[in-house]
């Protein structure tokens, strides 16, 4: 449009006023006429390719049978919290395993292993915040990260996850079968790296199935640095 409005001013000094007002005009209207179709395609596009990666980045972190977090994006975003919280972190982290699932896909098959997994994750995402964190970080195997809760918290979520999912009415073929987690939980405060929260809570997650699974382990204490 510069370049046009500087033509017009050198060609049009000797033109009739009327001549010149429809040349001026002419050099203000038709670049915009031109330029916003083009505009709008290389706007419309730069929005579609931003849908795209927010779709392909969301894809990427989400586990794609449960659609909640996988393993990588869990321990990311845990880790970055652990890293980057101005104050003293304080929270809980738990990790939940299917009791007896092996018997879930010897029994019904993979596909009804599949859909217990489903209603598992469900069950357990519908006891959390919306700043609680849940990720499948194993086959049968789930992560929760609770941040800012105390010990009284987490407990009380640990048996509302255990509660939730002993709730569910699972019968494959027509069939029941009695879904349950075994649960363990470890509460900390202060600078603590993510594989010791994790190598922690996944050792009383053992405890709990070994004392009959169906049951949430807590730590004794709390863990810091």
């Amino acid at each position: 449009m510069m370049v046009a409005l500087v033509t017009v001013s050198y060609t049009t000094q000797f033109m009739p006023p009327q001549a010149q007002a429809l040349t001026w005009a002419a050099a203000v209207i038709l670049p915009i006429v031109m330029t916003a179709p083009i505009c709008f395609y290389f706007a419309s596009t730069l929005r579609r390719l931003a849908i795209a990666h927010d779709e392909l980045a969301l894809v990427a972190a989400q586990d794609s049978l449960t659609t909640c977090l996988n393993r990588g994006a869990f321990l990311t975003l845990v880790d970055g919290y652990l890293r980057t919280v101005r104050d003293e972190p304080q929270g809980a982290m738990l990790v939940v395993d299917a009791d007896h699932f092996k018997s879930v896909n010897d029994r019904f098959g993979h596909a009804a292993g599949d859909d217990a997994l489903r209603l598992i994750s469900r069950s357990l995402q519908s006891v959390l915040r919306p700043v609680d964190l849940l990720g499948r970080i194993g086959g049968e195997e789930f992560a929760v990260f609770l941040p800012t809760v105390d010990m009284a918290v987490a407990m009380q979520v640990a048996e509302r996850a255990r509660s939730a999912v002993a709730a569910l009415a699972f019968a494959p073929n027509g069939e029941p079968f009695r879904l349950s987690v075994s649960v363990g939980a470890v509460v900390f405060t202060g600078q603590v790296a993510i594989d010791t929260l994790l190598a922690r809570a996944d050792a009383l997650l053992y405890e709990a199935k070994e004392q009959g699974r169906d049951r949430v382990a807590f730590g004794a204490g709390v863990l810091a640095a």
